[in-house]
């Protein structure tokens, strides 16, 4: 009799894990295809998210090089202003330097001409 008992018990306990473990694996799919779901959707976002770190970095590299060509077209012209500008400096300076010996020499023949004695120059 204690065979059989014992007989009874394994059969029992084999019967409880089988049925436990048909149980477990259809939790354990059901979690793996959850897990699975997840995994896809993580893979199309990545997708979407590079593909917009793409667009964003090629619409940066425009606005860098179209800043680069402003800037470069901005140095241009101030380069050329400041050519300009110097050229007209240049061009004040000189006749200010013709009307300043001018003004010298009109001054010496006024002062000549009231009777001032010439100064002795430095040779």
């Amino acid at each position: 009799m204690d065979v059989l008992a014992t007989v009874i018990n394994a059969a029992v306990v084999a019967v409880v894990g089988l049925v436990l473990g048909w149980l477990g694996k259809g939790r354990f799919d059901s979690i793996s295809h959850r897990f699975d779901a997840q995994d896809r959707r993580m893979d199309r976002l990545e997708q979407r998210l590079d593909g917009r770190m793409d667009s964003l970095q090629a619409s940066l590299e425009s606005l860098r090089s179209e800043f680069h060509q402003s800037l470069n077209s901005v140095r241009s012209a101030f380069s050329q202003s400041q050519d300009a500008l110097r050229s007209d400096l240049n061009g004040l300076r000189s006749e200010f330097n013709q009307s300043q010996d001018a003004l010298r020499s009109d001054l010496t023949q006024v002062a000549l001409a009231v009777g001032v004695p010439r100064r002795a120059t430095n040779a």
